[in-house]
């Protein structure tokens, strides 16, 4: 994958499972009774260094975007193990939302962050 970061250009190759796939795993509540309910779905991964970054539940979403976005566990073949996975956004211009350690994956709902 190419991005840009503030380095200049990158290009590795990763591999891990997909987010969707590991958040599926974590049995989101996602309300029936509320029309297209996951669409008001964030998910935000923060790495070890504190640095945090957002994606819509519906860019992941195989019946809407269907991003496929990574967990990365390898980069070019080398294990990420020392470090923590990736979050890794292919498709991004800029490598913005490419989150390293990964501690943290949180979905919420975007009502929380209307202050009304």
């Amino acid at each position: 994958m190419r991005y840009q970061t503030s380095h200049g250009a990158e290009k590795h190759t990763f591999t891990g499972p997909l987010l969707s796939d590991v958040l599926q795993l974590a049995e989101p509540r996602i309300d029936p009774d509320v029309k297209n309910a996951q669409l008001r779905l964030v998910v935000t991964a923060t790495g070890s260094d504190g640095y945090r970054a957002a994606l819509a539940w519906a860019e992941l979403d195989p019946a809407f975007s269907g991003k496929k976005v990574l967990l990365a566990v390898t980069q070019d073949s080398t294990k990420l193990d020392k470090e923590g996975p990736r979050l890794v956004v292919p498709g991004d211009v800029k490598g913005g939302r490419y989150v390293s350690g990964v501690v943290r994956l949180h979905v919420g709902d975007t009502d929380a962050l209307d202050p009304a």
